[in-house]
């Protein structure tokens, strides 16, 4: 439990961080658009906090494979509640025979329907 919770946090900063460079972003480029001059002194005191950014930091485990390690192009759901990359999860299943397993548990699988995850994909960078 107290995993997944750090897991969380770790997810709400890297998601918080994440929005706060797609805010400042849309807003140096709008203000540089505007035509007023107290505009253009706004753009370019943004431009120049922008030049002095911090690398991002690395998205957290959950918006990872399990299979892969990467970061998720086309997530989905598998039938464990699982997301997994869409090409990783198909190829497992295509090699798992008649009794697809989990990847992550080993358990069999009651089916190999896969589901979009929308969120994992809203959250990528």
């Amino acid at each position: 439990m107290l995993r997944s919770l750090t897991t969380m946090e770790q997810a709400r900063s890297w998601l918080a961080s994440s929005l706060a460079r797609a805010i400042g972003s849309e807003a140096s480029s709008s203000s540089s658009s505007g035509a007023s001059p107290s505009s253009g002194a706004s753009s370019s005191s943004s431009s120049s906090s922008s030049g002095a950014e911090c690398a991002a930091p690395e998205p957290p485990d959950n918006l990872c494979c399990p299979i892969t390690l990467k970061l998720f192009e086309e997530p989905v759901f598998a039938a464990d509640g699982q997301t997994y990359e869409r090409k990783a999860i198909e190829a497992w299943l295509k090699k798992a025979g008649n009794v697809p397993t989990s990847p992550l548990t080993g358990e069999p699988l009651k089916d190999r329907t896969l589901r979009p995850n929308f969120l994992a994909r809203a959250l990528r960078p």
